[in-house]
């Protein structure tokens, strides 16, 4: 399934907010894992891999819908990673 609409809006720079680096930490290592480049998310996705780069670096900000896509494409299940953001969320936040 892949969103035909994934980049509906322009990405907005942001100041590269703790949750979104962790974020996109978080999808890069699921996509690392699953042996697949930048190039080739993008590709599935119908995106260009100089979003798919700002995504991963925190620089722009990925919605819930977006985040889902990005996992349906990695076959990869989303509250499992859903619960590894919360996970280490807490820790960054010392909870």
């Amino acid at each position: 399934m892949v969103c035909q609409d994934f980049d509906m809006a322009k990405p907005e720079k942001n100041k590269n907010s703790v949750e979104d680096e962790l974020l996109g930490r978080l999808i890069r290592g699921e996509r690392e894992s699953a042996k697949i480049t930048q190039v080739e998310i993008a590709e599935a996705l119908g995106v260009d891999q100089s979003l798919v780069s700002r995504q991963e670096s925190g620089e722009s900000s990925l919605d819930y819908f977006q985040v889902y896509e990005y996992l349906d494409v990695l076959n990869a299940s989303f509250e499992k990673f859903a619960a590894k953001f919360e996970t280490e969320l807490k820790k960054l936040r010392g909870e």
